[in-house]
């Protein structure tokens, strides 16, 4: 995926990981690709197998908008199912930072949102 995204040409100056599932994909894309900031957000949607909450809810800690300005942010995660949890991400990230691109191991049909690599 790494190779995927430099040869998009896409920089990241920050990998934001969605915990859990993204926190091990962010910290190997980042290894991956050379940079140093990686971020976190919890957000919680699925309360067990096949149920989950009427839509997402971002948990603390808060991530700082201030640490994410104009940088080229790459988001990641593990898996997009409806893709309501990466959508929530990517519009609290949209004003902040300069660009985002996210990236998912696996993208299920149903997804409603399309990661930019998978």
């Amino acid at each position: 995926m790494a190779a995927q995204i430099r040869a998009d040409g896409f920089v990241p100056d920050a990998v934001l990981g969605i915990a859990r599932g993204g926190l091990f994909l962010a910290g190997a894309l980042a290894y991956a690709l050379g940079v140093k900031s990686v971020f976190l957000i919890n957000v919680e949607f699925y309360t067990g197998v096949d149920e989950r909450l009427s839509e997402p809810i971002i948990l603390p800690p808060q991530l700082e908008m201030g640490d994410i300005a104009d940088m080229n942010l790459l988001i990641a995660d593990d898996v997009a199912d409806t893709g309501a949890t990466l959508q929530l991400v990517r519009d609290l990230c949209l004003n902040h930072a300069r660009c985002t691109r996210s990236a998912v191991l696996y993208e299920k049909p149903i997804s409603t949102v399309r990661a930019d690599y998978v």
